[in-house]
């Protein structure tokens, strides 16, 4: 904190730019009834949502509602994990 900080205020830039897609498959989310009736997925609003969609996508078509791409991003995991600690104000 104390190299982003001036004043008693905290400044600071991303330290990465890298950004996840939500890409959807729609045979698969139509499977799940996750599809509303002008074709749009129905997307979650809150994390409730999120894992009620996990469970219900498994339930109705035997596969993962996730799936995490690695290929050529070896470092995928690293740059999340400190993305997700620096985020919750991590002291390590």
């Amino acid at each position: 904190r104390n190299g982003a900080t001036k004043d008693g205020k905290i400044y600071g830039l991303p330290i990465d730019s890298w950004t996840m897609l939500y890409h959807i498959n729609m045979d698969l989310f139509k499977q799940a009834g996750l599809v509303n009736a002008d074709g749009t997925p129905i997307l979650p609003k809150s994390p409730e949502e999120l894992l009620a969609q996990a469970e219900q996508f498994k339930q109705k078509t035997g596969k993962p509602y996730f799936v995490q791409n690695l290929a050529n991003e070896t470092a995928l995991f690293t740059r999340n994990l400190y993305t997700y600690l620096f985020q919750q104000d991590s002291d390590f």
